[in-house]
């Protein structure tokens, strides 16, 4: 069952009585009755107005805009990311993506004592360094009173937030180092084999295969996992969410990261 994330455009009360008295009733009723143990809903709603179109959902189910081009055929949107407090504030703050590598690196070694020995270990600047840490600080992914990675943020930001502000698909074949699938923690549940043609890598000169080029969350990240193995291991898990393998990769790399940040919320 998905805790049922609610998030609503509509301002009217009654539909924020409606949407969010379901969610708990919903989740304590599955919780009460083993047979109902993974009982899920999703709503979607919209109030069309002559000029506006309000929309809301409940669980992963979300709204389309089909148009119709006569030159292109049927052609379809996808209407409004989710919409939460954290997510917004992420948004607002314009993280980029040496923020999350700063916020990784934290979660997998902890804070190193100075910006500099930080951002040697990132190959990044002292400034760039300064500045990632005081941004991702300020989207809530460091915790405001340590040096520390904020654990429930980022494995929320990880599993709802990257999959649409750093999105990835593998591209064409390149020399490189394996991530997804093909590199750890991941590897060890699936079969794979080094001649595989789809491995996906990122790409680097000196890497050790080839396979399907993912870009990297962040230009330095390959020469920062190859210093650690930890902070390799949330890359790849990283890149997993961020869609660089299939369904069944991104469930697996969602398990582990709630497993590893002790990150309890429903699904």
């Amino acid at each position: 069952m998905g805790r049922i994330r609610l998030f609503l455009c509509i301002r009217s009360k009654s539909a924020r009585r409606l949407f969010g008295g379901g969610e708990p009733r919903i989740y304590e009723e599955s919780k009460d009755h083993d047979d109902l143990n993974g009982m899920g809903t999703t709503v979607v709603a919209a109030l069309v107005t002559s000029r506006n179109a309000y929309i809301a959902n409940m669980g992963d189910s979300r709204a389309y805009l089909f148009t119709w081009r006569e030159h292109k055929g049927e052609h379809k949107n996808r209407l409004p990311l989710t919409h939460s407090l954290f997510a917004n504030n992420v948004c607002g703050m314009n993280v980029k993506p040496q923020d999350i590598l700063v916020s990784l690196k934290l979660l997998s070694t902890g804070w190193p004592g100075s910006f500099a020995s930080l951002g040697e270990q990132l190959c990044l600047s002292v400034s760039e360094t300064h500045a990632a840490f005081r941004r991702a600080r300020q989207a809530g992914l460091i915790r405001p009173d340590s040096n520390q990675a904020n654990k429930s943020a980022m494995a929320e930001f990880m599993i709802h937030s990257l999959k649409y502000v750093l999105a990835v698909s593998p591209g064409g074949r390149t020399r490189g180092i394996p991530t997804g699938c093909a590199a750890p923690p991941l590897v060890a549940h699936f079969k794979i084999s080094e001649d595989d043609p789809d491995l996906p890598v990122w790409p680097l000169s000196d890497g050790e295969c080839w396979g399907l080029e993912i870009q990297p969350l962040c230009r330095t990240a390959p020469h920062a996992a190859q210093k650690d193995a930890a902070l390799y291991e949330w890359l790849v898990l990283a890149d997993a969410l961020r869609g660089a393998g299939r369904a069944r990769e991104r469930e697996l790399a969602e398990k582990i990261v709630r497993e590893r940040l002790e990150y309890h919320a429903p699904r």
